[in-house]
């Protein structure tokens, strides 16, 4: 590879990087050898380019080439002084656009790092090929003037055919659609059994469409600071307490519910260690646990002697138990295939958990005739006894984590008779299942 300026004078220095590989840099002769390792689905013989950034210099492309272990004579890349773009990004009221995005696009060259609007509304993006460039402004929700805590949508401004090194552009954002009255939300967080607040937690509320999130704003103190009118639940999660669910929560701006009182109730300590049900132990890697009817969900670290601890379990609570498997993109799972239940009456408990490779069973409902379903499934063991069910299943794929062995995925739909297969799950492998329903 090559690489010189309008003057065919070599260029020190310069990036020269690859679709796939390692980025280089030009020696004195402004030449580098580049690896070109093709990405997987990619042909050896497939044409390739290499994106060339110099200081001073317009990014550039090479024009497509075959990598070749042959000598053969060098691709050149010729680099153009960089040129610039200028301007400013304003609401439609001529307020500055502070804290916005420029982005500037030239054909299939890649572009440059983005351009942060100032606080007078002023861009500036250097280091472009020559143009004509698309000119692009964006403001997130949470950036700059647009910042809001009941939350705006994105705004975007845009303007195509730009000429090189055009000056003083101006971009206008759309006018605004005024935000929906919202009402703060507070409230405290107290341990129940001494009244003392609890010092690390975080907040949310949902209302079936979004969540929010609330920020704490002293010991025990939370506070939400735009809320839109509407019935949501707060819900409170902490380290070592059980999680609070509190439904309807009704809010009607300007004013909020009042202050809300939360008490947290500690939840039930369980620890082990992690062991293979073959012999020796599991280690280093991240066990969760989820409950399925109150959608709870807890993780924890195994340490490299496999032992582990967490807090905040609810007794009498059904849990499925799953292990990474620290040695590859499998899972490990309980040897009786059964949930863990949390043990009723205690504070705190040891629990045996010999483990195995789990075998993942992946299905598919699918319909030729029907655009949506509603179907009832259940994975069956060889007993009949359902070990996984879900309802309400659409042409989804979901997936189960399974002892291996034979089960049966037993399928209902509404107005057609049940569908049933056999499958066999593999311990450290995937089998695909799909179930075709009238």
């Amino acid at each position: 590879m090559e690489v010189v300026d309008g003057e065919a004078k070599p260029v020190w220095g310069a990036s020269v990087t690859p679709a796939s590989g390692r980025a280089r840099r030009t020696d004195s002769r402004g030449r580098v050898q580049v690896f070109c390792f093709p990405p997987e689905w990619a042909s050896p013989r497939e044409e390739q380019r290499v994106i060339v950034r110099a200081p001073g210099y317009g990014i550039a492309a090479s024009t497509p080439f075959v990598p070749s272990a042959e000598e053969s004579p060098p691709v050149r890349v010729v680099l153009e002084r960089e040129h610039r773009v200028t301007g400013r990004v304003l609401f439609a009221d001529d307020r500055p656009a502070r804290g916005a995005l420029v982005r500037i696009r030239c054909g299939d060259v890649p572009e440059p790092q983005p351009g942060q609007v100032a606080e007078d509304g002023s861009f500036e993006v250097s280091g472009l090929p020559r143009g004509p460039y698309s000119v692009q402004a964006d403001l997130e929700p949470d950036r700059g003037s647009l910042s809001s805590p009941s939350g705006v949508r994105p705004v975007r401004a845009w303007l195509d055919g730009v000429t090189t090194d055009a000056l003083d552009l101006v971009l206008r954002f759309p006018p605004l659609a005024a935000d929906p009255p919202a009402a703060p939300v507070e409230g405290t967080v107290r341990d129940a059994a001494t009244g003392r607040p609890v010092l690390l937690f975080e907040t949310t509320m949902v209302d079936g469409r979004q969540l929010v999130s609330g920020s704490v704003t002293g010991p025990g103190a939370f506070r939400f600071h735009g809320v839109l009118q509407g019935t949501w639940t707060l819900r409170v999660r902490a380290p070592g307490y059980v999680d609070f669910r509190q439904p309807g929560v009704v809010v009607t701006p300007p004013a909020g519910p009042g202050s809300l009182g939360v008490s947290l109730g500690r939840g039930v300590a369980l620890r082990g260690t992690l062991r293979r049900a073959g012999g020796g132990v599991l280690g280093d890697t991240t066990i969760s646990f989820t409950d399925w009817k109150r959608s709870r969900w807890l993780s924890t670290w195994a340490g490299s002697d496999g032992s582990w601890a967490e807090s905040g379990f609810l007794g009498g609570e059904s849990l499925e138990v799953l292990v990474r498997d620290p040695e590859g993109e499998g899972h490990w799972m309980p040897a009786s295939g059964a949930d863990l239940v949390v043990p009723l009456g205690v504070t705190e408990a040891t629990v045996d958990l010999p483990v195995v490779p789990a075998g993942i069973v992946r299905f598919r409902i699918s319909s030729a005739r029907r655009s949506s379903v509603s179907a009832r499934v259940e994975i069956r063991d060889r007993s009949g006894r359902p070990v996984r069910e879900w309802s309400g299943l659409n042409q989804e794929t979901r997936w189960a984590a399974l002892v291996p062995g034979a089960y049966t995925v037993r399928v209902e739909v509404p107005g057609a008779g049940p569908e049933e297969r056999a499958v066999v799950a593999v311990g450290g492998r995937t089998t695909e299942l799909t179930i075709p329903i009238p």
